[in-house]
């Protein structure tokens, strides 16, 4: 299983060597480069910059100039009511594409950037759950050794980088530790464990294994995995791009008229993820680490029915080998309407087995495993999935129309029965 040359890619070219030793300090940087800054994350990523430090932000993006690189910026902030004025102030466009031979910059350019930054925030990716590895591979992994390149010149500056929970389903019996902890708390047999075949996900398990070669050499890396993505905590704004599983869950189950009755699904909301990044980054105890973010609670299947049918969705519960098949059958009716169509081949990886190992399997990453105290602290409880939470998010797809036509009127929440 596998992209074609993956083993091949876990590759790190011999000339990137930290110049310097690099010592850990609890000082605040003065600027940073984060890549990423028009996507999802990246949006949230820099308004937590904004507000938890002083820095100077130089955001990597693709623009004709300048100034439609900062209008690319307003834009994306704004669409999540995010930019202030202010920000303004402290951000930098720098042309770039990081699907390009060093980032589309010049070597003057990359050298007098690295010059100016105090660290750097890596979360520019390709993302998608469709396309093969093979596609993905010049923006993901050729990214992440593009900026390894420029943490190492000039000085040795440390590098935040943004992967994904998805690793854990990725070659999982690597994992000799994860896969004898959930056999013997299950008491299920190896056959439960999840495996993930998807391009996005071996894009990211390769550079998981160039930031260990990158931390042989000394280059200070700290990885950050969280797990899927949904909307805000409190204004659920949410992603609608065809990547976005969890709103391909509930639009597809709406369209479907059912939910899934086994309890499974989790996510974090975008604006969670982003402060618990930030807030890792800037302590010291973060260097080399690697940390993993998603709700320890999750999705109460009937809870979900239940907003769904407030909203006047006619969805029931129904059981998960049954709606399993109903999403396969998708493929066979080529029944594009479907928000979940292009998601027949990771529903057909969930098994009713595998999807009850799956959970196990999440809850061991996220025991932070060798984090400090500190770390442990800041990451919290990560109790984040609830009723109120996914009222929130189905109104917003509802408001914004990312959702089909409801069948009857809509309830009053505080009265909405399942």
């Amino acid at each position: 299983m596998g992209g074609i040359g993956m083993e091949q890619d876990i590759h790190l070219p011999a000339e990137i060597v930290p110049p310097n030793v690099y010592t850990p300090s609890a000082v605040a940087p003065r600027s940073v480069l984060l890549t990423g800054a028009t996507g999802f994350l990246g949006a949230f990523l820099l308004d937590e910059l904004m507000r938890q430090t002083d820095a100077t932000v130089y955001c990597l993006v693709r623009a004709k100039d300048a100034e439609d690189g900062l209008a690319r910026l307003r834009d994306n902030l704004g669409g999540y009511q995010l930019w202030k004025d202010e920000f303004a102030e402290r951000i930098v466009p720098v042309i770039g594409d990081m699907g390009l031979a060093n980032m589309g910059i010049s070597e003057e350019a990359r050298t007098d950037l690295a010059s100016r930054i105090d660290a750097i925030y890596h979360c520019a990716a390709r993302v998608s759950w469709l396309l093969p590895y093979s596609h993905l591979r010049d923006t993901n992994v050729g990214g992440l050794v593009q900026i390894l390149r420029l943490a190492c010149t000039g000085r040795t500056l440390p590098v935040h980088y943004v992967s994904s929970l998805g690793t854990a389903f990725m070659r999982p019996f690597e994992y000799h530790e994860m896969v004898d902890w959930v056999t013997r708390t299950s008491g299920l047999g190896t056959e439960s464990i999840l495996e993930l075949p998807l391009g996005y996900i071996e894009s990211k398990w390769v550079n998981m294994h160039i930031v260990a070669k990158a931390r042989e050499r000394g280059i200070p890396i700290s990885l950050y995995a969280p797990g899927l993505i949904g909307g805000h905590s409190v204004s659920g704004a949410d992603s609608l791009s065809e990547s976005q599983f969890l709103h391909a869950l509930i639009k597809g189950s709406a369209q479907l008229g059912g939910f899934p009755d086994a309890e499974g699904w989790r996510f974090i909301p975008v604006d969670q993820t982003a402060k618990r990044i930030i807030g890792c980054s800037l302590r010291p105890e973060s260097h080399n680490m690697d940390l993993y973010l998603d709700s320890t609670t999750l999705i109460d299947p009937k809870a979900m029915v239940d907003v769904l049918r407030s909203y006047g969705y006619d969805v029931k519960l129904v059981p998960f080998a049954i709606w399993r098949q109903r999403v396969l059958d998708l493929a066979d009716t080529h029944d594009t309407a479907n928000a979940l169509f292009g998601f027949t081949d990771v529903i057909y990886s969930f098994t009713p087995l595998r999807f009850m190992g799956q959970k196990l399997q999440m809850r061991w990453f996220l025991q932070n495993h060798g984090a400090q105290p500190v770390i442990q602290e800041l990451v919290g409880e990560q109790a984040f999935v609830n009723r109120d939470l996914l009222e929130r998010l189905v109104g917003y797809y509802v408001r914004v129309g990312a959702m089909p036509e409801p069948t009857r009127p809509m309830q009053s929440l505080s009265n909405s029965q399942a």
